[in-house]
């Protein structure tokens, strides 16, 4: 099966995220989640500087 009838048959987001860049715990698959993580964190705080009514001037 190659790479894009395996995308078309998968049932999860975690099948997909398999696919794409490795099981958990390879290099790639760490990677990819750290940059998620990195992601996430920089929304919530952009987030929060939004409900703050703060520039991301005001903040240095």
């Amino acid at each position: 099966m190659n790479k894009n009838e395996a995308i078309r048959s998968a049932k999860s987001f975690d099948e997909l995220l398999d696919i794409e860049y490795g099981k958990i715990g390879s290099k790639k698959r760490d990677e990819f989640e750290t940059k998620a993580q990195y992601f996430v964190i920089s929304e919530i705080l952009k987030d929060a500087r939004h409900k703050a009514n703060l520039t991301q001037e005001e903040l240095h």
